[in-house]
């Protein structure tokens, strides 16, 4: 049985492709929707040996797995030999296992248990008004059986009571988000009363958590509710339905982003079974990764995930921040298209109004990130004034050099430069320069491209400063005491900044949440850059959770320099 970590294995997942991966070590060639290659493992002289998006499997001598099986079997590595290397080749620190870490391995099983208990309990409760309103809102059997729906009691005890008789402990419960305890006495209650039950699964179709709607007429709570955080769930690195979207990719069907579980629902059940939804929290880096790497390539071209929110003023502002979310990963083999429903409905409202062709229809005229880019910057305003035009250019310029590739960035800056001379054509009297430059680049204005240092920055205070950034986040308990100081901190290197304001705002203190909270607020690139820094990692201490009280001394000394 493995003693890594079930979140620890699935990141590392994430991080390293697969497709990229094996691309490094055989031959892939494309088949219609699926690759193939070779089979590495027997001598064949057609290939057998086919890739999907998370693992692999040769029809002529059945090697079949994911990157890690592939690892133990190409390399001859025991498992957690492969775990290590693999580790190290994603940038991802290799928890160490104790007595402690096996115990909450099991405690995770348990959880895991406990979850699929509950999932059954809410199932066997749908009936009456519950599931009604299900059908009322066109659900058939046969949908409400596929999405495993079910119906939360208003007795707070029900569910604890049931779960009591089968074994499972009142701290059990609470650490996986299925009860709460009273701060008035102590007593504990169900956390889900009197609602419909969405259950989320997990990449590998495990129940992790649920989202809860309440039902109409049954009091003015919040109208959803979600699981929180724990430690089989973060919100923030799944989304609803995913294992079913990863199949519909595979059999080349859309993957569409809408904002909730009905609308998922209402796209299956209309024919369209790649829908997913975040979690009721905004798109994050690694939902997008996830999205990206449901989508292979077909035939040379890059399929790409259509978002479509809800056209109200929160749907625009969730697809506002989505775009802020993609601007820095887009690339030729990664970008988005955003389509915009018309004010007040939804995809599920639409569907079950227009009928399947008046949502595809909303679908097709899908813009790319470049058009809601300058849509949302130009959206209600005329800029009538100069000062209107340069800081309309400013704020485009500032919103492009997020895009990391260097390509896909010369290509929006072509892009927005052709927009800004169409729709400004007086503004274009200038002296003839080239390019982005000519209107969005003008003479004072500063290099669109970050430099990596300030010119009068020592390079030994440089490196000093990467150290206790990589210091703080190996050992985020020494945030509390260094907080303020770090705050305050001058760092004259923009990306080393923006690592700086990320990690200050940052209130998690658990090492592997920390780094993917910073992820999250784009910093993936800056701190895959200082994790693989060779000199920096000659100082141990900075990559070491367990050299702690080296760690500390440094911080103190960089506090007394300062």
């Amino acid at each position: 049985m493995s003693t890594f970590p079930p979140q620890f294995l699935d990141e590392l997942r994430l991080r390293l492709p697969l497709a990229d991966f094996l691309g490094r070590r055989v031959r892939l060639v494309k088949s219609g929707i699926h690759t193939k290659a070779l089979c590495p493992f027997h001598q064949e002289k057609s290939p057998s040996f086919v890739l999907y998006n998370d693992h692999y499997h040769c029809f002529g001598c059945g090697a079949h797995g994911d990157i890690i099986n592939f690892t133990m079997q190409a390399e001859r590595l025991s498992f957690p030999d492969a775990v290590e290397k693999l580790a190290g080749e994603a940038g991802l620190p290799v928890p160490t296992t104790s007595p402690q870490e096996r115990e909450a391995a099991a405690a995770q099983a348990r959880g895991f248990d406990a979850l699929l208990a509950a999932l059954e309990f809410f199932r066997a409760q749908l009936r009456g008004t519950a599931l009604q309103y299900l059908r009322d809102r066109g659900l058939d059997d046969e949908t409400i059986e596929r999405f495993m729906l079910g119906y939360s009691p208003a007795d707070s005890q029900a569910l604890i009571t049931h779960l009591r008789g089968q074994g499972f402990a009142e701290d059990l419960l609470i650490q996986f988000g299925l009860a709460k305890k009273s701060e008035r006495d102590g007593k504990l209650f169900s956390f889900f009363r009197d609602r419909v039950m969405f259950p989320v699964t997990d990449r590998h179709g495990r129940t992790v958590a649920f989202g809860a709607r309440i039902l109409p007429g049954h009091g003015d709570g919040p109208k959803y509710i979600n699981s929180g955080d724990h430690p089989l769930f973060t919100k923030g690195k799944l989304l609803y339905n995913l294992p079913a979207a990863r199949q519909a990719a595979l059999d080349g069907q859309p993957i569409i982003v809408t904002e909730g579980y009905l609308d998922v629902i209402s796209c299956a059940a209309a024919g369209l079974p790649g829908a997913v939804a975040p979690l009721g929290t905004a798109m994050t880096e690694i939902q997008l990764q996830l999205l990206w790497r449901l989508l292979p390539a077909h035939g040379g071209r890059h399929v790409v995930p259509l978002i479509c929110f809800d056209g109200d003023s929160a749907g625009r502002t969730a697809a506002s921040r989505a775009l802020d979310r993609l601007l820095p990963h887009l690339s030729p083999e990664q970008s988005a298209r955003f389509a915009f429903l018309p004010e007040g409905q939804d995809p599920d409202s639409l569907i079950r109004t227009g009928g399947l062709a008046g949502f595809q229809d909303i679908l097709h005229q899908a813009i790319g990130p470049a058009e809601w880019l300058w849509q949302r910057a130009t959206a209600q305003q005329n800029f009538s004034s100069p000062e209107e035009r340069a800081a309309l250019r400013r704020r485009l310029r500032q919103e492009v050099a997020e895009i990391r590739d260097g390509d896909t960035r010369q290509q929006y800056e072509n892009d927005l430069n052709a927009r800004f001379e169409k729709a400004f054509p007086s503004a274009s009297m200038q002296p003839e320069r080239s390019g982005w430059q000519k209107n969005f680049g003008a003479k004072n204005s500063g290099p669109l491209v970050r430099p990596s240092a300030a010119p009068s920055q020592s390079h030994a205070d440089l490196r000093k400063q990467k150290l206790l950034l990589m210091t703080l986040i190996t050992h985020p308990h020494l945030l509390d005491d260094a907080q303020e100081f770090l705050a305050h901190l001058e760092i004259a290197d923009p990306i080393l900044a923006a690592l700086q304001q990320s990690l200050a705002a940052t209130p998690t203190r658990e090492r592997e949440h920390l780094w993917e909270e910073l992820r999250a607020t784009g910093q993936a690139e800056t701190l895959d850059t200082l994790w693989h820094d060779a000199q920096l990692r000659l100082t141990k201490f900075a990559f070491d959770p367990a050299r702690d009280e080296d760690a500390a001394a440094f911080v103190v000394e960089m506090k007394g320099m300062a």
